[in-house]
């Protein structure tokens, strides 16, 4: 996670702590949020996401 994440990043990202298998997804859009400092939209297995980006453990794949 040392890179900013970006509209347009391709990433692999899951919760933090989580036992569940890392998924595959664009980042679509981060909107500003005061719970969790960010809210990240990222479209994955034809749905769209919206993920607290302070409980999330990323990594970019691609960048556009």
């Amino acid at each position: 996670m040392s890179e900013k994440i970006r509209i347009g990043d391709l990433i692999k990202f899951n919760y933090l702590f989580s036992n569940e298998n890392d998924k595959i997804g664009i980042v679509y859009s981060i909107k500003k949020d005061y719970n969790f400092s960010q809210i990240i939209e990222i479209v994955s297995d034809d749905e769209i996401l919206q993920l607290p980006f302070s409980l999330i453990d990323y990594k970019i794949l691609e960048r556009k």
